[in-house]
């Protein structure tokens, strides 16, 4: 871990500093593999520094995506496998989530009638959202859980499924980006 050596302010501003660079050069393709670990190690060190702050799911995801991208460096199948199963865990827990929640307006398709006025950051769009008949509503949520919990397995089958699924969840985070756009 990077910040053994010191963990000042400027220490930290360093190593996202030498991050940005790293990931210029990967996008440029200029030596890739040492960027790729690098980018992991300097990831790795803020994730164990940052303790609670870094615990969340997509902390977590993005450095097995770092390691898996490094692994495809060197051995592409094994890391196009890995990336399949990342991308199922991925968006098969996010529908496990929110149905082990214990919230019942997953399982009776109304949460969607609360959610777009209750989350974090509210849109514009939100609340246009949040008027759709309660039905229309209770499709979306059906939707939502046929690209999470449905479409994930498509992601073993052969190409035409998988560009199904792909489809699917570029549909939904499409909708995502949109939503947050607006803001």
């Amino acid at each position: 871990m990077l910040f053994w050596l010191s963990d000042s302010d400027t220490a930290i501003e360093a190593v996202c500093w030498a991050g940005v660079a790293l990931s210029v050069l990967l996008v440029l393709n200029v030596l890739s593999r040492l960027s790729l670990f690098l980018l992991l190690v300097l990831y790795l060190s803020l994730f164990y520094a940052g303790q609670t702050f870094m615990a969340y799911q997509w902390d977590i995801f993005l450095l097995e995506t770092g390691f898996i991208a490094l692994l495809m460096s060197f051995a592409t199948m094994p890391g196009i496998w890995l990336l399949r199963w990342l991308m199922f865990r991925f968006m098969f827990m996010s529908g496990v989530v929110k149905l082990a929640s214990g919230d019942p307006h997953w399982w009776d398709l109304s949460a969607l009638s609360y959610h777009f006025m209750t989350q974090p950051l509210p849109t514009p769009i939100a609340w246009y959202a949040a008027q759709l008949p309660p039905a229309a509503l209770a499709v979306a949520t059906g939707v939502v859980f046929m690209i999470e919990l449905v479409l994930p397995f498509l992601i073993f089958f052969p190409r035409r499924l998988r560009f199904f699924a792909g489809f699917g969840f570029l549909l939904s985070q499409t909708e995502i980006v949109i939503d947050h756009q607006l803001h």
